[in-house]
């Protein structure tokens, strides 16, 4: 009985113990004059001591076109009290301020207070509360450059097609409204797989947000002397898994 009480004990302590997040979440949306403003929610649950967090959000239509921008830095949070603010939205029209119908959200600072605690990253998760049943639907992002659009495409040899990371741009043309990373199609030379707009998501089970990714997977398949590799890309909408003959 003892031993049966202890492991519960440690089961829940340990759990507790190990918890890394920063729930986030949007509670409301509210046009005051000529400004327009995000209701924020944000729960410390992480076994860290921040000293400082920097947020980033993107607010979007129904479509995932981008219509505001804003930023918050906190200094301290309050691990027993969640903490609650309204933040304005950089916007050119702020007509558009009741069409906003995702935020993506995105930490760009974290410094911990104690400055070996390499622990500090990928803390933001979505209030579960926030992410479906609400008005609005808050999601974290996964790659800062999405809504950036001078990057150029890749000329990758191995599938004799042309890849760039996803931004909003290419997302709107190719109607990929819930996949914020990975690499799009974006040309063919001599490929008789992958079509323009294809999606890849992942390779060799694991996810690629950047060029740098793919190749790295292009050459463990290389040195273990295969000629096929796993990738998980979207067509249309549509999850597909498949083994690619790498040229």
């Amino acid at each position: 009985m003892v031993k049966t009480i202890l492991f519960l004990f440690l089961t829940i302590f340990c759990k507790y113990a190990i918890t890394n997040d920063i729930l986030f979440g949007i509670t409301g949306l509210a046009k005051v004059g000529k400004s327009c403003f995000l209701s924020i929610l944000i729960e410390d649950k992480s076994n860290l001591k921040i000293k400082e967090l920097g947020l980033s959000m993107y607010s979007t239509n129904k479509d995932n076109l981008l219509i505001g921008r804003s930023k918050i830095t906190l200094f301290k949070l309050n691990k027993i009290q969640p903490y609650t603010t309204s933040v304005p939205i950089d916007m050119e029209n702020t007509e558009l301020c009741n069409e906003i119908r995702y935020v993506n959200v995105i930490m760009n600072k974290c410094i911990p207070s104690i400055k070996k605690d390499i622990s500090c990253k990928n803390l933001i998760k979505v209030n579960e509360k926030y992410k479906e049943d609400h008005s609005i639907m808050t999601r974290v992002l996964e790659d800062p450059s999405y809504y950036t659009f001078n990057s150029n495409p890749y000329f990758i040899k191995e599938f004799n097609v042309y890849l760039k990371v996803i931004n909003a741009s290419f997302a709107k043309k190719y109607n990929l409204i819930e996949n914020t990373y990975g690499l799009i199609v974006t040309d063919i030379k001599g490929s008789s797989f992958f079509k323009k707009g294809d999606l890849i998501v992942e390779a060799e089970m694991e996810s690629v947000k950047n060029i740098k990714q793919l190749k790295n997977q292009i050459n463990i398949v290389f040195e273990n002397k295969n000629n096929y590799i796993l990738i998980n890309f979207i067509r249309q909408n549509h999850k597909k898994l498949v083994a690619v003959k790498l040229k």
